[in-house]
Parts: structure tokens; sequence; C-alpha cells
């Protein structure tokens, strides 16, 4: 997944922002049922 905003320029190049999302699951996917 990506969370990035998009990515204004600006005089001296790139604004950027970057949400970090961490995803945890079990293995046998037993929270999806």
């Amino acid at each position: 997944m990506n969370f990035e905003h998009p990515t204004p320029r600006t005089v001296g190049g790139f604004d950027t922002f970057d949400l970090a999302v961490d995803l945890v699951n079990d293995p046998d996917l037993s929270w999806w049922a």
C-alpha cells in the first residue's frame, strides 16, 4: 500500500510526505474470517 501524498515541486526541489503503516496479520489468516 502506498500512502504517499502527491509530490509537489518547490523552489528547492520536491516536497515529500510519507505515511508509514504497518499491517500485521496471523499466518493462518484467522482474523480474516
